[in-house]
């Protein structure tokens, strides 16, 4: 197989990965920056962390303020909303693939 012909191939694979699931997010060990673009149903940063309990936390700047949720002692923080099109930061201890419920 030549290069060219592997890499249309891995493109298309790549392709198809997204159509059947636009409303995943891949993140990686240690911090990730995150922008939900879709619209999704309500959820807290207590429910993002018991879903995936690889992340450690979750903060975001809201009103002039800086909001974090810990995952540790069952969560400490603020357990706030998650909404599209705000900037998250999300630390987690390996990778994960987040499922948003459409």
């Amino acid at each position: 197989m030549t290069p060219k012909l592997f890499a249309i191939l891995l493109i298309l694979s790549a392709t198809t990965i997204i159509a059947e699931n636009p409303l995943s997010v891949s993140l990686n060990p240690g911090r990730n920056n995150l922008t939900i673009q879709e619209n999704f149903p309500i959820i807290y940063a207590n429910q993002l962390v018991e879903e995936h309990p690889q992340i450690q936390s979750i903060t975001t700047y809201q009103y002039g303020q800086t909001f974090g949720y810990i995952n540790v002692l069952g969560g400490v923080g603020t357990n706030f909303q998650i909404e599209p099109n705000k900037d998250y930061e999300i630390h987690t201890n390996s990778s994960i693939t987040i499922y948003l419920r459409a």
